[in-house]
């Protein structure tokens, strides 16, 4: 078994804009080139003999015997696994080798440099090392503002989203606030209508009560009123009685008006009757009063005659 020693150079890992140099101490680590694993030995098989009953009746001794065998297998089992789990933790042992994983390269190291930094000065190569910093900070740097703009645009557009949705909700909450208040006063007006009624006009039962018991009060006056379709036929044959009846007291009244001017001329002619004149007299102030009475009232009797 031989080895080898490689130096492995550390990396610059310090925040910020460190000055990427390259130390000259070296670690050395200890490679194993060849390793060479024996083979392991077989193990020795056990040849388990069986052991057949041949009847019911063997003796005793026979039975201790094959007991005792059989314990010595179970020894000679146990060391054989106890070979075998010793010899898994040797190979073990010696596959596993300390070796450092490789390093990882520093981006703010250019390898073009760090290759051509023989017989460079070292303020020229600090120069190098510092520009070749400079130039990956400002590529990241650039890739860093792209991702800045872009996530600024995504911020923007998600307020302009969330303005929108919150101009929407102000809208749908006003309404409610508006219709909260509508409800809030037709409620009030309700509950008002709903106490004016109660108070100031009847329930349907007391309505219905109080028309059924003015109705019953109504019905004998009811029987002498005509209804108005019966009313015009009814009118009109009253009307010709009465008409008729004024023509004939008309005639009666001539009649009389005439007897009594008679009577009167021949008391008038008549001597000694002085009494009898008197009372002819009042008749006849009577007969002008009905002829006034009719001369007033000419235009019934002639309205009666058409």
């Amino acid at each position: 078994m031989s080895a080898k020693l490689i130096k492995v150079q550390p990396v610059c890992k310090a925040p910020g804009l460190p000055i990427c140099e390259l130390e000259d101490s070296s670690s050395n680590v200890e490679v194993v080139d060849n390793l060479s694993i024996g083979q392991p030995e077989p193990g020795r098989t056990l040849l388990c003999d069986c052991v057949k009953k041949a009847s019911e009746e063997e003796e005793p001794s026979l039975e201790q015997s094959t007991t005792v065998d059989e314990e010595l297998q179970l020894e000679d089992i146990q060391d054989e696994l106890e070979k075998n789990r010793a010899l898994v933790d040797l190979i073990g042992q010696r596959l596993s080798l300390n070796i450092p994983d490789c390093p990882e390269l520093d981006a703010c190291m250019d390898m073009q440099v760090e290759l051509n930094k023989d017989g460079m000065h070292p303020e020229i190569l600090k120069l190098h090392r510092n520009n070749s910093q400079l130039r990956q900070q400002l590529s990241q740097l650039q890739h860093s503002c792209k991702a800045v703009d872009l996530s600024l645009k995504y911020m923007h557009n998600s307020l302009c989203r969330d303005l929108e949705a919150g101009a929407a909700m102000q809208r749908r909450l006003n309404e409610l606030d508006s219709f909260k208040r509508i409800a809030e006063h037709e409620h009030a007006l309700c509950r008002q209508r709903y106490r004016h009624l109660e108070q100031d006009k009847f329930d349907w039962n007391d309505c219905f009560a109080y028309i059924s018991k003015h109705y019953m009060e109504l019905q004998p006056l009811l029987k002498k009123y005509v209804r108005r379709t019966e009313y015009g036929q009814l009118r009109q044959d009253a009307s010709e009685l009465l008409n008729q009846a004024k023509l004939e007291a008309k005639e009666l009244h001539d009649y009389l008006a005439e007897n009594m001017n008679t009577l009167s001329q021949r008391v008038d002619h008549s001597p000694g009757c002085g009494r009898l004149g008197s009372e002819f007299a009042t008749d006849r102030r009577m007969a002008m009063e009905i002829a006034a009475f009719l001369q007033r009232n000419e235009h019934l009797f002639n309205r009666a005659t058409h």
